[in-house]
């Protein structure tokens, strides 16, 4: 029956394929001219006029069952094809001369690629899911970031300090976002504990020195509120990550803070009030405290190496066994301080106020003192080679 068959690049297909190639012609060309349109056009010429008239979204929408019966059909003619096409074309050459022969390397090689199809059909399907629980999950976590966000401007502690820990636990489950939760943790922080306003008079009367810290209305004694406490110790408990943007408290009130084993590595806590602040064993590498009042705060066994603490306030702070090297001082005042065994190498205190200072044991090797004030300070088994001793006022 040759007038029944089809040749395809020198190989003989029979008459069920003459069959299936004219019925899925059929079905897709009269699919294409009689498929229903918004406004009633079926001709083939009303099909293609309105096609190009409409945006492709509406064109999209309106023919959305026909591209389903496309990618069906499409479908099933790729299935075709690889099923039973593809294994007749793979094992044509080198040509088997026996018929039973033949069968078993076309049902063979149907076999293997059945089974490669099967893989890559179940890959596919993995990464479809995999894809689709990313997609959930990242929405998730916006919706719990979104959440935890409107509490913080709640006006009831609680729930603020829900927010704040709704906040830490996303931290924990979403690294990505951590840079951008450590930012709205510490503007929450500055707006709740900003520095006070003092008023213009009593800033002039104390800087004529006829007014004390207290009188300024600086909370000198006061703890911080319990969320923004929280806030603090969630900021500073943060993992590390690479990249992460330092810390930005300047200018807040912090005072009596416990921020014990802080991280807080390169932060900038520049003229930020830390009267009293528990920093124990706090991490302050490379942080900016330039103005800032640490008045009898407690910095014993901090690591405070390569920090700018120029023109800061550290009376009576302490300081005991801290790793101080490589440190701005240049105008602190530390009258007052403790810093027994502490490791001040290199560090700078060019006209730093050291009256009263306890420097038991400290390490100032290399150190720049000049025009400091040592007035009774105690420099009792000091290290002090290669110190620079430029005029400045010996302990009496």
């Amino acid at each position: 029956m040759p007038g029944m068959c089809l040749v395809w690049r020198g190989h003989f297909l029979g008459t069920p394929w003459v069959i299936c190639f004219t019925a899925l012609s059929v079905i897709v060309l009269s699919a294409l001219a009689l498929s229903p349109l918004p406004g009633g056009a079926t001709r083939l010429d009303d099909h293609l006029r309105r096609w190009y008239r409409s945006n492709l979204h509406d064109r999209l929408v309106a023919r959305r069952p026909l591209l389903y019966a496309y990618a069906i059909v499409a479908l099933l003619g790729v299935i075709v094809f690889v099923i039973w096409v593809l294994p007749i074309t793979l094992t044509r050459y080198p040509t088997v001369g026996d018929a039973a022969d033949r069968h078993m390397a076309i049902a063979a090689t149907r076999t293997s690629v059945v089974a490669a199809l099967a893989v890559t059909g179940a890959a596919g399907g993995l990464v479809y899911t995999a894809r689709t629980y990313r997609v959930t999950r990242e929405g998730h976590i916006t919706d719990r970031y979104t959440r935890a966000v409107e509490q913080l401007g709640s006006e009831a502690a609680a729930i603020r300090l829900g927010g704040i820990y709704a906040l830490e636990g996303l931290m924990r489950d979403s690294a990505s976002d951590q840079p951008t939760i450590v930012e709205v943790l510490a503007s929450f922080v500055r707006q709740r504990a900003p520095l006070p306003v003092v008023p213009t008079d009593v800033r002039a009367m104390r800087g004529a020195g006829r007014t004390s810290d207290d009188a300024s209305g600086s909370p000198g004694d006061s703890r911080p509120a319990e969320d923004v406490q929280a806030a603090l110790v969630v900021l500073c408990r943060r993992p590390s990550l690479n990249g992460d943007r330092p810390l930005n408290l300047s200018s807040t009130c912090l005072t009596w803070t416990n921020l014990a084993n802080a991280n807080l590595t390169r932060a900038n806590l520049a003229n930020a009030n830390l009267t009293g602040a528990d920093l124990t064993n706090a991490n302050l590498i490379g942080a900016t405290l330039t103005g800032a009042t640490l008045t009898k705060a407690r910095l014993d066994q901090a690591r405070i190496i390569g920090a700018n603490l120029r023109n800061s306030n550290l009376t009576q702070a302490g300081f005991d066994k801290a790793n101080v090297s490589d440190t701005y001082l240049n105008g602190a005042n530390l009258a007052g301080a403790s810093l027994v065994d502490a490791d001040l190498h290199r560090a700078t205190l060019r006209r730093a106020d050291l009256t009263d200072a306890d420097l038991t044991g400290v390490n100032l090797a290399s150190a720049n003192i000049s025009r400091a004030n040592l007035t009774r300070a105690d420099l009792t088994n000091a290290n002090l080679a290669d110190v620079n001793l430029d005029t400045q006022i010996l302990p009496t």
